[in-house]
């Protein structure tokens, strides 16, 4: 008997609403985007300060990159309906990439034959500009970062007053949500952290091959 293993979620956190299932592709740590050169705000990324700060979730986002890596676009789509099942409160979106991204065109094919398995509305963040996103199906919304996707985010040290803002909270905004070819304005906060105090922290935690060149 195959031993299929469940895609470990989360059902809503301090921005996002119980109605909805978070699940990543790869850590922050791990994170695509930034070893191919695409992400410039690698030292804002508050998932990698996450990672970084707390053990826990590191480990968990390990165990999700683990499922996607090894796991098929059929059981993943089935651990999640499982998982949703089960609840009393209906889930009514899944987040994808709260940390990490996509790191082959495979990974957006099989986003894309989960999204039409479980049906569900699915969003998420990129910032791979190199990759097609356009035959994505319609329950599926990529905000790209910089670049146009299903919408397209842009960080900014102040909002320009030409864009829709962020406000910070998805629990009562669905703009990123659903495709509208939307340019929204993310404003940069937080406390950016330095390439050498990333590097001492993984150091500290023992991840010595995630240590990346200044």
């Amino acid at each position: 008997m195959i031993n299929v293993r469940e895609m470990p979620v989360r059902f809503g956190n301090k921005k996002l609403g119980k109605d909805t299932c978070i699940f990543n592709m790869t850590t922050a740590c791990h994170c695509p985007s930034f070893k191919k050169g695409f992400c410039k705000i690698r030292g804002l990324c508050y998932a990698l300060h996450a990672e970084l700060i707390f053990p826990d979730p590191l480990e968990f986002r390990l165990q999700q990159q683990s499922v996607w890596k090894h796991e098929t676009a059929m059981s993943i789509a089935s651990s999640l309906m499982r998982q949703m099942n089960r609840r009393k409160i209906k889930t009514k979106y899944i987040r994808f990439s709260e940390s990490g991204d996509f790191d082959t065109q495979a990974d957006v094919d099989k986003m894309s034959r989960i999204a039409e398995l479980v049906k569900t509305q699915f969003y998420g963040y990129s910032n791979r500009p190199d990759l097609d996103f356009s035959n994505m199906p319609d329950n599926v919304s990529v905000n790209g970062h910089g670049f146009m996707a299903s919408n397209q985010i842009n960080v900014v040290p102040e909002a320009t007053g030409e864009n829709y803002v962020c406000p910070g909270n998805c629990r009562n905004c669905n703009v990123c949500k659903f495709s509208g070819s939307r340019i929204i304005e993310i404003e940069e906060h937080g406390t950016e952290w330095s390439m050498e105090a990333i590097n001492k922290r993984l150091i500290l935690m023992g991840y010595h091959d995630l240590v990346e060149a200044a």
